[in-house]
């Protein structure tokens, strides 16, 4: 199978790599699995990037206590230095506006099958968010 290379903006990686767990779980033939872990690998190279951008840019913006971030009223969250909000809200949305490239290779709709070859049961949105991912026409399911 050859790889293509496609331009994604950074602010879909989120939605991409929970979309990637789902299809994780599900078993599927082996050939299937190994393309799609292909794909996994490469997005969660470039999310993992992502992340430590974001999370640096939060360690420089973040109002520190003790050698530790503040937490902020809403669980998961830190207090930013209020002079520094209005630039990082800036700089999070240009690197949340950068396009990717990522290498994947696409996989044939129609090989989302099990080992018995039934259709694998996969959300819709799942196949919406990863849909850069898929290639075919769908044959209707009986």
């Amino acid at each position: 199978m050859e790889g293509k290379t496609i331009k994604l903006k950074a602010a879909q990686f989120e939605g991409i790599l929970q979309s990637l767990q789902e299809l994780n779980a599900l078993k599927m033939p082996i050939a299937l699995s190994y393309w799609m872990g292909k794909n996994m690998k490469s997005l969660s190279e470039e999310a993992r990037s992502l992340g430590e951008a974001k999370q640096k840019l939060l360690q420089e913006s973040a109002l520190i206590v003790d050698g530790k971030m503040v937490p902020a009223e809403t669980p998961g969250q830190v207090k930013l230095i209020p002079e520094k909000i209005p630039e990082y809200w800036k700089q999070m949305v240009e690197l949340d506006a950068q396009e990717i490239e990522v290498k994947i290779y696409p996989i044939n709709i129609n090989k989302m099958v099990d080992k018995d070859g039934k259709a694998l049961e996969v959300q819709p949105m799942v196949l919406v968010v990863l849909d850069f991912m898929f290639e075919g026409e769908p044959i209707d399911a009986k």
